[in-house]
Parts: C-alpha cells; sequence; structure tokens
C-alpha cells in the first residue's frame, strides 16, 4: 500500500464534486491506497471554508491520514496533485 499526500486543489474539487475527483478518490482507495493531507492542506481548506460547508469537510478531513510537517519525512508517501493522480511523483525522502 503507498500513502497519498494529496494536493490541496484535490481535496477542493472533491468537496465540490468537481472534476471526477471523488470517483478518482474511491478508484484510488479501491487499489489499496491510503490518502493523506498535511498542516498545508488543512491551513488552505479551512482559509477557503463557507458557511455550511464545516461538517463534510471535518468528516472528509477526519477520514484522511495525517502527516504532521518535520524535517524528516513520514516514510515514502506519493504526491497525489492537481492532474488528479495520474502523474504520481516519490515524495522526497528528506523535506
Amino acid at each position: 500500500m503507498a500513502l497519498l499526500l494529496l494536493d490541496s486543489s484535490v481535496i477542493f474539487d472533491h468537496l465540490n464534486g468537481r472534476f471526477g475527483r471523488t470517483e478518482f478518490l474511491c478508484q484510488l482507495i479501491e487499489q489499496g491506497y491510503i490518502l493523506a493531507c498535511c498542516p498545508v492542506n488543512l491551513t488552505e481548506v479551512y482559509a477557503g471554508l463557507q458557511p455550511g460547508e464545516e461538517d463534510k469537510t471535518e468528516t472528509f478531513l477526519n477520514a484522511l491520514e495525517f502527516l504532521p510537517v518535520t524535517q524528516k519525512s513520514p516514510g515514502k508517501p506519493v504526491y497525489c496533485g492537481a492532474t488528479g493522480g495520474r502523474k504520481v511523483r516519490p515524495f522526497p525522502t528528506r523535506m
């Protein structure tokens, strides 16, 4: 199983039902990937939160693995960017 660090744009697209991101994330989970977020994602998502979006946003973010920001990488996750994750790049071993 690979750990995927989601780009904030992928999270926004899922929460707003755009670009087939929900289906894509479901496919990744079915393939055994573990989806993750980090403090940057939380900051960006909560900064753009609109009234009435709190519950679904919190539910989704709580379902993700959380990767803290440290000087060392938390393992070898891969990055799922705004391209919908079709191109997956290795996560750096050191930040």
